[in-house]
């Protein structure tokens, strides 16, 4: 316990030192880490934003810049601080339209890794049926060419061999 704690501490340190250097790229740097070690959430939103005089121009270049990355959870601290220091409602929007992009493409990720997965699974099984299926749903996902390309050849592959197993059979 001792040690989150310090390690709550350390990030909300970092937090501090970047927003008085203004330096925003390592105060998301920071923000994140405090995401990571679970620090309070208010703890973190003082440190960020700092003085009241500060807060709405910090919320705000936060906001800017959390735009521009690729955290999730930096974008939902900087949308939660925009709202409540009233920052522009174009702003936030277009915060909020960044977020659902960030997701999308999690989720869109996921879905890859699960279909490519699948893949390896069917293609270890040797059974040109499910091989096919699993084929289907990788392209649906958005696997790689390259991956989708060396599947079809294995499909190929062992589609030939059980049609050259089934032919000895009727002779």
């Amino acid at each position: 316990d001792t040690l989150d704690t310090q390690a709550q501490q350390q990030a909300l340190r970092a937090v501090r030192m970047a927003r008085q250097q203004l330096d925003i790229p390592s105060l998301l740097l920071a923000l994140k880490r405090c995401d990571e070690v679970a620090a309070n959430p208010e703890f973190v939103r003082e440190e960020a934003l700092g003085p009241p005089a500060q807060r709405h121009g910090m919320a705000a270049c936060i906001l800017a810049f959390a735009k521009q990355g690729s955290s999730v959870e930096v974008l939902d601290y900087a949308i939660e601080w925009a709202r409540t220091e009233s920052v522009s409602t174009d702003e936030l929007v277009a915060a909020c339209q960044r977020r659902a992009s960030l997701e999308d493409g999690e989720e869109r990720h996921e879905t890859v890794a699960e279909a490519a997965s699948a893949l390896a699974a069917a293609w270890n099984v040797a059974n040109p049926q499910a091989l096919a299926s699993a084929i289907d749903r990788a392209k649906g996902a958005g696997v790689s060419a390259q991956m989708l390309a060396l599947a079809e050849k294995r499909l190929r592959t062992l589609s030939e061999r059980a049609s050259a197993d089934v032919a000895p059979a009727r002779a």
